[in-house]
């Protein structure tokens, strides 16, 4: 017989290794109407195994192929707790951009009328930064050969006109623990097919340009500013507008805004002039001024590689990135916290006088809290939840 393929009406992309079930196709993918009980479901292809994250409006679990073993992460959301748009984006975006070499490969989705199920490529290698950390001090070299592999993503994805909107560090996911592990982009909740300039206030304030906060309107150079913070850190061990990881929102956001950071720490005295000129070409308030993403891997640090030092940046420069994580991962728990309490407070208010809660502006943070330095500044009402599945989960990754 026939594959039993998922009504999509959209072109598709799955691995040759998939099972028929999942729709292989040649050419577009058609709309085939059939009842509920007909359609294919996750189940008759996979075995579902351990779940590997968890968010408000979803979970992502391990999938063993029936046919072949392989192993899969799927990401299962709830129709009724994601907004609509969201989920469509993030399926277009997925068959544009999901078989680059360097993003998290797509195989496939099951569209059922309660829920949507996104096969993904398993990655079991954690997250870029607790390899370099693990791994001990690390040198110039072998950041410029990590980000070059981000940059080409980028630039591959921008090409598409796809905006991911989300760059940060924990969404740079290795495929496995071997020395030779492959990096690649990964989830793709926030991110959007360009068709003019964007104006929505989501991702994650410790990344976003300031053209965002500023509601002038965005485009794909978004994505290049993040770009740029992120080298930043890899470089330095610190965040370029919070070096110590303790100052308050309103801060930093000023920071960002004004583009006042400092290249002049001792940290920065042995790295070469071609990746400060990067940098200072990526953390740009003007996007006018800023660079594009085919700059970024034209720009003369990307093809000097084998002229770069090899030696640790600094001795300590895995302890620096360490303690750069755990103070962002202290921001976001104490966002977390406060968020319950406000939402708590919101139930028990909406309890006693029987009026609707407000909800939150997209300024105000997770849930109402501002988040800036490593906190999702949107709640997850607005995101369709990938900003609660967290890094790991959202970004099917396995867990380490």
């Amino acid at each position: 017989g026939g594959s039993r393929l998922a009504p999509t009406g959209q072109t598709g992309s799955c691995a040759s290794t998939l099972p028929a079930t999942m729709g292989c196709s040649s050419g577009k993918m058609k709309t085939i109407p059939a009842p509920a009980d007909n359609l294919p479901r996750p189940e008759d292809d996979f075995i579902l195994g351990e779940e590997l994250g968890k968010g408000a409006f979803g979970v992502v679990r391990l999938g063993i192929s029936k046919k072949d073993g392989a192993k899969y992460a799927l990401k299962i959301m709830k129709r009724a707790k994601s907004r609509p748009e969201f989920l469509r984006n993030e399926l277009e975006v997925l068959r544009l951009v999901g078989d680059h070499q360097n993003i998290v490969g797509f195989h496939g989705a099951y569209e059922l009328p309660d829920d949507i199920t996104i096969v993904m490529e398993l990655m079991q290698g954690g997250e870029l930064f607790e390899r370099l950390i693990k791994s001990g001090p690390y040198s110039e070299h072998d950041a410029c050969v990590a980000l070059r592999k981000v940059a080409s993503a980028l630039q591959y994805m921008h090409s598409k006109n796809v905006l991911h909107r989300d760059l940060k560090p924990e969404n740079l996911l290795l495929t496995d623990e071997s020395d030779t592990a492959d990096i690649k982009l990964a989830d793709f909740g926030l991110s959007e097919v360009i068709k003019g300039p964007l104006t929505r206030v989501c991702g994650t304030w410790a990344y976003s340009a300031p053209e965002m906060a500023a509601r002038v309107g965005y485009g794909l150079k978004f994505d290049t500013w993040s770009f740029g913070v992120i080298m930043f850190i890899l470089l330095s061990g610190f965040h370029p507008f919070d070096p110590e990881g303790d100052y308050p929102p309103e801060q930093v956001k000023a920071l960002a805004r004004q583009g006042l950071y400092n290249l002049k720490d001792p940290v920065w005295d042995d790295i070469s002039e071609e990746a400060k000129d990067l940098v200072q070409r990526l953390i740009v308030v003007d996007p006018d001024q800023r660079y594009d993403a085919q700059q970024i891997l034209d720009h003369p640090w990307f093809h000097h590689e084998l002229e770069l030092r090899k030696d640790p940046i600094h001795p300590d420069i895995d302890k620096k990135l360490e303690a750069f994580r755990i103070a962002m991962r202290r921001k976001l728990a104490g966002a977390i916290s406060a968020a319950v309490a406000v939402q708590s407070m919101r139930r028990l208010s909406k309890g006693s006088n029987g009026s609707k809660a407000r909800k939150p502006s997209s300024e105000e943070g997770v849930d109402g809290v501002d988040a800036m330095a490593g906190v999702t500044q949107v709640t997850e009402e607005e995101t369709g939840g990938d900003a609660g599945a967290g890094a790991g989960a959202a970004g099917a990754a396995a867990p380490t």
